[in-house]
């Protein structure tokens, strides 16, 4: 007997959503195969299969060629109810499934075949009828949070239960792995997408094959592997913007977690130093409980001294403030080892007109300018597509020559310390590739008396807490336009504190910002508060959802059209549009309450299909909400 399969393809480029295939073996679900597709092969996930003879007369009418698929992989290796969480995902984002399954299941998962012939235990059920616990928010130093986890690990165990420890980057993954995999190796397991083939296979072997429960460790994606009776999954570093994928749609990474933990009664605990604003609104609301490890202030162990660099103390219009260059000296003296943080590379954060006020951008890919020394000039330069600009460029909007760069970057600070500490070895991080670095940072630090210069990808590569952390220019981290940089600033502070062996000092000319004020006074529950005062107050998330839909205007031929579609789609909220001339955007910004587009109503929702029209024509859509 013939069969025809509706296929599922992952592969980039255009396609239909599903193809169909024909084949002489009965395949079930979600099985794994390889299909030609064009004039390659492609993966692809069955997704229905049914005899030839029932659909011969819609293949007949068609105007295309069934073709025969080429090899069945093997059965399905996904986590109960996971395929389910992509699909609901993707139906809210508007995103084709198939897309989004290339982003969440890992290639490996796709191409394992079993070194045995025995049948796989796969799409089983995995959940027991235990009933689920209380959701847990952990906020505690990552020391602590580790200590945690390691009695969540034993009670797992003993109660025979699987744990997914989700981390948003590999040198986060590396980092917990190596404290908890210590004593308990044959049960711990690690994924991310920088092992080895044969590392990686070596351990899907023991996870899929094992009737025992494991100990993950591992990124999103991995999440999709077939654990034995999941119970727990941790969300560690919860606040991390690696979370959310990069494309025309932005994808919080999250939102799988959150969605799957929701369908299937997993106990979610979200970790971090501190939670993000909108988890600690759902722990008011009753949604989540604190754990009793929880702490909402810094580790008290270790100092933070705010310098307030208007104080005629410090020196006027010094980049070093008397205050941390006495400090800076005599940790040296005492070979110990000092990192100083700045914001962005070069010698300015960004550029800016003066006159007109609008940020100077990169005339090719349309990214931030920065500024760095080029020999014994300085040039504008773009991180995204590398391109260099003559320092006496003009404004594109307003032709000023007033051009000016805001911030401190890391090439002003090297420059400084350089001048104060001249016989003293200094290293800037993200000179090398990240292993080298690494490995080069652990051979300075060994050897103490240096001082090393970071932007916030640093703070992964450090191998050891430094002496003394400093923040050069907290002003710096002001200029970023957006309603929750206090909420990133409290996430990057906590970081700096974490690899702070005694002190972190922050240099301030806004000593009486209000994060500031109460991470001196202790507890942050005040600063919460506030926060979401303000936050409900001007309509912000977690009140609302924001989507952002940037629309390129040379594919727009009636921007009036647009904006008259938008706002009755959105009525009474009122988007807000603007055209960004130099960036080839048409720019909406809506905010609307949390129930008027869920994943529950997307399918018959208007603004589903707008979404799907927009993605098909290359609109960038970006989200706020990471949970859903």
């Amino acid at each position: 007997m013939m069969y025809a399969y509706e296929i599922m393809v992952l592969a980039k480029g255009k396609h239909p959503e599903t193809l169909t295939y024909f084949g002489s073996v009965a395949i079930d679900p979600f099985s794994r195969v390889i299909v030609p597709l064009r004039k390659k092969d492609a993966r692809a996930l069955v997704v229905t299969c049914v005899p030839l003879s029932q659909v011969k007369g819609e293949i007949k009418s068609s105007d295309f060629a069934l073709r025969k698929i080429k090899k069945i992989v093997g059965p399905a290796l996904f986590a109960h109810g996971y395929i389910e969480a992509i699909q609901r995902l993707a139906q809210f984002y508007a995103v084709s499934e198939s897309s989004l399954l290339m982003q969440c299941i890992p290639v490996q998962l796709l191409e394992y075949v079993s070194d045995t012939s025995d049948e796989l235990p796969t799409m089983r059920e995995r959940l027991d009828t235990r009933p689920t616990s209380d959701n847990i928010v952990l906020a505690a130093p990552l020391t602590e949070r580790i200590q945690y986890y390691k009695i969540l690990i034993r009670q797992s165990l003993a109660r025979k239960e699987s744990l997914y420890i989700c981390v948003p980057t590999v040198e986060d993954a590396e980092v917990v792995y190596s404290h908890i995999a210590p004593g308990i190796e044959k049960h711990t397991h690690l994924f991310h997408g920088k092992r080895t083939a044969s590392q990686t296979k070596k351990e899907l072997a023991w996870v899929i094959n094992s009737a025992e429960p494991s100990i993950v460790v591992g990124t999103v994606p991995y999440l999709a592997l077939p654990l034995q009776r999941l119970q727990t999954i941790v969300v560690e570093h919860e606040t991390s913007q690696s979370y959310i994928s990069m494309g025309g749609t932005r994808i919080d990474l999250r939102s799988v977690v959150h969605q799957l933990a929701r369908m299937h009664g997993i106990t979610l605990i979200i970790s971090d130093t501190f939670p993000s604003v909108p988890t600690y609104y759902e722990k008011e609301r009753g949604a989540f409980v604190m754990a009793a490890e929880s702490s909402l202030r810094l580790n008290t162990a270790k100092e933070l001294a705010i310098v307030d660099m208007k104080s005629p103390d410090e020196g006027k219009g010094v980049l070093i403030g008397n205050t941390l260059r006495d400090r800076i000296s005599r940790v040296l003296s005492s070979d110990g080892n000092v990192f100083l943080f700045a914001l962005k590379e070069g010698l300015g954060a960004q550029v800016v007109c003066q006159d007109c006020g609008n940020t100077v951008m990169c005339q090719k890919c349309h990214g931030v300018l920065g500024v760095r020394q080029q020999g014994a000039d300085t040039v504008f330069w773009c991180k995204v597509c590398k391109s260099e600009y003559s320092s006496v460029a003009t404004c594109d909007t307003c032709g000023s020559w007033k051009l000016k760069e805001l911030g401190v970057g890391i090439d002003i600070i090297a420059r400084e310390m350089q001048s104060i500490f001249p016989d003293v070895p200094l290293y800037k991080v993200g000179s090398l590739p990240h292993k080298d670095e690494a490995r080069e940072l652990d051979k300075l630090l060994q050897r103490g008396g240096a001082i090393v210069l970071g932007t916030p990808r640093a703070l992964a590569l450090l191998p050891r807490p430094v002496a003394l952390v400093a923040v050069v220019s907290f002003d710096s981290l002001l200029f970023y336009p957006h309603y929750a940089i206090g909420e990133r600033i409290l996430t990057l502070i906590s970081s700096l504190h974490d690899v702070a062996e005694s002190t972190l000092y922050i240099q301030t000319r806004n000593a009486n910002f209000s994060l500031l004020t109460h991470l001196s006074r202790g507890s942050l529950h005040e600063w919460y508060r506030e926060e979401l005062s303000m936050r409900e107050r001007f309509k912000y998330p977690p009140y609302t959802q924001i989507l952002e839909l940037r629309y390129p205007l040379q594919t727009v031929s009636n921007t009036q059209e647009i904006k008259e579609k938008l706002t009755r789609l959105f009525a009474p909220a009122e988007p807000v549009f603007m055209e960004q001339r130099s960036q080839g955007l048409l720019v909406a910004t809506v905010k609307f309450p949390t129930d008027f587009y869920t994943p529950e109503n997307a399918r018959t929702h208007p603004l589903h299909a707008l979404l799907r029209d927009a993605n098909k024509d290359g609109v960038q859509t970006l989200w706020n909400s990471p949970s859903l």
